[in-house]
């Protein structure tokens, strides 16, 4: 039997394409808000929750969408993201240490995270990258 590898991909723009299609099935709850906006044929930036600048995504803010599972590695692939905001849902596990990788010259990012996790207790974390 011959195995299939798969890898991610290496242009950005598919990437993160990649990347927040990963997040929607990763944290897709029964009844997600995400449902109804997300993998359409509309670019990414159009999607709700979804803040971006010259067409990359700076912003996640999804708080308060019935989401429930854990956040994807992935997500550190990113590069722009600049806010995570994904309070009041049913979030398990860690924030992948992976997400403070950043492109060279956006040392000074602040990244902002606001998690509600399963258990009820509402974390803050805020991370100076540098």
């Amino acid at each position: 039997m011959k195995m299939v590898s798969f890898s991610c991909p290496q242009d950005d723009e598919t990437a993160q394409r990649y990347v927040v299609n990963l997040l929607f099935f990763s944290l897709h709850g029964p009844w997600s808000t995400l449902s109804a906006s997300w993998l359409n044929e509309f670019h990414e930036c159009d999607w709700y929750g979804l803040n971006c600048t010259d067409g990359w995504i700076t912003t996640i803010n999804i708080g308060v969408s019935h989401l429930e599972g854990s956040i994807p590695k992935e997500i550190a692939m990113l590069t722009y993201l600049r806010s995570l905001r994904i309070n009041s849902n049913h979030i398990t596990g860690s924030i992948p240490k992976h997400i403070t990788k950043i492109r060279p010259g956006l040392s000074s990012t602040v990244v902002a995270f606001s998690i509600n996790i399963a258990a009820h207790v509402l974390v803050k974390k805020i991370l100076r990258l540098k």
